[in-house]
């Protein structure tokens, strides 16, 4: 009966067989857990607090801003559709803000780096304006790398010099 609890291995680099007990083994980590105690418990609540607040930010705030940033750039692809490209790059004063404050104010959400492609097309109509580079897709902000070569390709045909790829 005394065997069944015992382990047959070898130790690595003594070469000798020896029988590790179960219990010891069990009391090792025993012995762990009880002595780092608290810092385990310090790295999990600390995980779960990022995790928590990661959650929080995407639900709570980037979502919510996403949503807002599409009902906004609704009105400038409508202008852009019936090539009111002044009124879509720069907005009516009155309902609409333009493609520059819509960059301004949700640039980091995927309605605002649609806006940014719509603007850097819509610059090409108005070649005094030299700034392109501040309005250009940003590198891995889209799931589909599809859209983003779109992007790329508009940016890159209709003005020349702007876009490195």
């Amino acid at each position: 009966m005394a065997n069944k609890n015992k382990v047959k291995g070898k130790v690595k680099g003594k070469g000798k067989e020896s029988e590790l007990e179960v219990d010891q083994i069990l009391s090792r980590s025993e012995q762990f857990i009880e002595k780092n105690k608290k810092n385990l418990l310090y790295g999990i609540a600390i995980v779960a607090a990022l995790v928590g607040i990661i959650l929080v930010y995407h639900y709570k705030y980037a979502i919510p801003l996403n949503e807002r940033a599409e009902r906004v750039i609704f009105k400038g692809e409508q202008y852009f559709e019936r090539d009111s490209f002044a009124l879509a790059l720069f907005g009516n004063g009155f309902d609409f803000e333009g493609f520059e404050a819509i960059v301004d104010q949700y640039g980091r959400t995927k309605a605002g780096n649609l806006a940014k492609a719509y603007a850097g097309i819509l610059f090409t109509v108005f070649p005094k304006f030299t700034v392109v580079n501040d309005v250009q897709p940003e590198k891995g902000c889209h799931d589909d790398e599809l859209e983003r070569a779109a992007q790329l390709a508009a940016l890159k045909f209709t003005v020349p010099n702007c876009v490195q790829f």
